[in-house]
């Protein structure tokens, strides 16, 4: 049982440090899927209406709060938890300078998302798979890759669309975002972009969207951070679709769509949809996780699979000419 309550103090909801428009033509609630999570027809439809599948209570609740206490516990002995509060509240330690996705110096995160059997186990067990085998229509693999999401309070996420970041496969590749903890508003969830993924927009964002963080121009000089032997992250381009989420909504249209998440919860989409999370206006990490999910019979883009995935790194470069 936690032994702290989280600050609540009023908060209109803010990405990128931009306060967002709350009116109800501009900013609202996600649609749960109630229908047969067995049926292919059905979640399809639900996807070609809204473009997402928000489930709660995917998860038995008291299975992602063991996982959070293993992944506290684990951060807490790398020294990114304030050794005062308790474990499982998840409190930035003070003495840290921490920005978006918290202290990456002190915490390995890759590890603490591939050694958590927990973590593991909520994402890509039996019963998960056999969702997801009914979800792509055939037998489903995942990316062997994870991302582990330790966000402290500041800037979330910038708008984009994870195709640029994982498109040399198959682009019909599911992102699954979920939380490992109940994230209010002030905390700030992932939100998605109301009809971004309908041809209209599509078509407005063809531009944008099949790009490549890691090609690069090979007539050209490379980017002064690019090294092509390094084994760190260091794409040629950084994928954003647009700094300021305000403007970008009423360039396309649409309301930004979020909730109060809780513990169990999963949030669904397709590779090309316009997305970005809420700032974290609490005083502690939110902690999530990104895993993606496609037919196992497609091509499957190389950088995430294996025991040791590219990931963006300079391996993973592709030259080509502009």
């Amino acid at each position: 049982m936690s032994s702290k309550q989280p600050t609540q103090t009023p908060c209109q909801p803010r990405a990128r440090g931009y306060l967002l428009d709350d009116a109800e033509d501009a900013f609202g609630a996600l649609i749960p899927y109630e229908g047969d999570r067995t049926s292919k027809a059905s979640m399809d439809e639900q996807l070609k209406h809204y473009g997402y599948l928000y489930m709660p209570c995917f998860h038995d609740r008291q299975a992602v709060q063991a996982t959070r206490h293993a992944i506290c516990r684990v951060m807490q002995d790398q020294g990114l938890l304030d050794p005062s509060a308790d474990f499982a509240d998840c409190v930035p330690n003070p003495s840290l300078s921490l920005g978006l996705g918290g202290d990456k110096g002190s915490a390995n995160y890759d590890q603490i998302a591939a050694q958590c059997a927990p973590l593991q186990e909520l994402l890509y067990g039996n019963r998960v798979m056999d969702f997801f085998e009914a979800l792509v229509g055939g037998r489903p693999r995942n990316y062997d890759y994870t991302w582990f999401r330790a966000v402290a309070p500041g800037l979330g996420t910038v708008p984009h669309c994870d195709i640029v970041y994982m498109g040399r496969g198959t682009h019909q590749v599911y992102t699954r975002w979920t939380p490992l903890g109940d994230i209010s508003l002030q905390m700030g969830g992932l939100m998605v972009l109301e009809n971004s993924h309908t041809p209209a927009v599509q078509d407005r964002l063809l531009k944008y969207t099949s790009r490549d963080v890691d090609e690069y121009c090979s007539n050209r000089s490379l980017p002064t951070h690019v090294d092509l032997e390094s084994e760190v992250d260091n794409k040629v381009w950084n994928g954003w679709l647009a700094r300021n989420p305000v403007t970008l909504r009423k360039n396309l249209r649409g309301r930004w769509l979020t909730t109060e998440y809780s513990m169990g919860d999963v949030l669904i989409f397709p590779i090309n949809l316009v997305h970005a999370s809420l700032d974290n206006q609490s005083d502690r990490f939110r902690l999530s996780t990104d895993s993606r999910y496609q037919c196992a019979d497609l091509p499957v883009d190389q950088r995430f699979i294996g025991s040791g995935p590219l990931g963006h790194t300079g391996a993973a470069k592709r030259g080509r000419v502009c």
